[in-house]
């Protein structure tokens, strides 16, 4: 549904656990760090979730 699109890790949080985000909170990367293991996705050169740094993730 959002392929393409760059969402960001607050929008991902809240929307996922319904609760505020906060800043230092590092739940969402170890989460997608766990769906790329999952992936068999290197972690330098993801093929499917990429990083898009200091923005959030996108789906390829």
């Amino acid at each position: 549904e959002h392929q393409g699109k760059v969402v960001s890790t607050e929008e991902l949080f809240e929307n996922i656990w319904k609760e505020k985000y906060l800043d230092n909170n590092n739940t969402v990367m170890a989460h997608i760090g766990r769906l790329r293991e999952k992936l068999n996705e290197p972690a330098k050169n993801p093929k499917f979730i990429k990083t898009v740094w200091g923005v959030g993730y996108e789906i390829e």
